[in-house]
């Protein structure tokens, strides 16, 4: 991989092989509670054990408490110096495109090269839709849209498109924020291979992210575009512990209990939970198929989200960056 490319670690860093990052506790607990305040403490130890990104979700309505993603990459980036910071996903369909390309940009005139933004349709919970005015069934193609405007505003040139930011220009300008797709249907990796720079998955196995690497690839090559410039990973759900008894099963917990996706069958393999080394066997097992870049999303976003990260840190991270040697 390109280091001076990379969607998953900072321009031009010295380090090779696989990236691993992690998601911040921007979400509260099933019990209604949520620290600010560790998700600072979180950044700063996350960059200094070498961790290669730190990532958040986005959603403007959920079950959970959350904090807003764009505020909380600013206030991220200010605490640290030259960690990958990044969305993992945004709900682009959600934003404005004039203010999320102003409010994007400024944070990479502040912190420039650290910013990744990696963007989804969602749909997993339509109030958030509903509450902002965006049809459900239209979601994709505002997103398609909001990509198209975004990258003229960051062109530094007038807007093109016919539409009320026809004219419209911006500066500053970024030079290059990379665009990082999620999802999974067909239709879904058609639009990452035609308009990102990446992809990454979740809620999928080893050969669920095996297959959809292979289409990416063929839609790459239909598109004229080189399968190897293009980057994939996986972000995996994840607990690590002393023992593997129960940490499938309390990842499969508030799995259920977050999320409407079906997972009252076999939750533990979609995720990445148990000791440490099963954590990186798990890890291990996806790089084998192809899987360059790993984000682990804590589940314990409570007190024990920091034990969670010095373990991942510790003892996962160097498993990681081994297996490219």
């Amino acid at each position: 991989m390109d280091n001076k490319r990379s969607l998953f670690r900072v321009a031009g860093s010295p380090a090779s092989g696989p990236t691993l990052g992690v998601m911040l506790p921007i979400f509260g607990t099933l019990d209604g509670t949520i620290v600010p305040g560790s998700i600072a403490e979180a950044a700063v130890y996350g960059e200094r054990s070498g961790l290669d990104g730190l990532w958040m979700g986005d959603h403007l309505v959920h079950p959970l408490p959350l904090l807003e993603s764009i505020i909380t990459l600013e206030h991220i980036a200010s605490l640290t110096t030259t960690v990958r910071i990044g969305t993992s996903v945004m709900l682009l369909a959600l934003r404005s495109p004039l203010t999320a390309a102003r409010q994007l940009a400024t944070i990479d005139a502040y912190h420039p090269g650290r910013l990744t933004l990696g963007i989804g349709v969602g749909g997993e919970h339509p109030a958030e839709f509903i509450a902002s005015g965006v049809p459900l069934k239209e979601r994709a193609a505002r997103l398609e849209e909001s990509v198209t405007l975004i990258r003229e505003l960051w062109s530094g040139e007038p807007v093109q498109s016919p539409g009320k930011l026809e004219g419209v220009s911006i500066r500053p300008v970024p030079e290059h924020i990379p665009l990082l797709f999620g999802g999974h249907t067909p239709r879904a990796l058609r639009r990452a291979a035609r308009l990102g720079d990446g992809w990454v998955g979740f809620y999928k196995d080893v050969a669920g992210f095996a297959a959809a690497r292979e289409t990416l690839r063929q839609e790459l090559e239909t598109l004229g575009r080189d399968p190897d410039s293009f980057q994939t990973g996986m972000v995996l759900p994840a607990i690590v512990s002393e023992t593997n008894d129960d940490a499938a099963r309390r990842v499969g917990e508030f799995m259920r209990g977050a999320s409407t996706k079906n997972f009252q069958s076999s939750p533990d393999q979609y995720v990445a939970a148990g000791t440490p080394e099963r954590v990186a066997e798990r890890l291990a097992g996806y790089h084998a198929a192809g899987c360059e870049n790993f984000i682990l999303a804590v589940m314990d976003q409570g007190a024990a989200y920091t034990d969670q990260l010095k373990a991942i840190g510790q003892e996962v991270l160097p498993a990681v960056h081994a297996l490219g040697a």
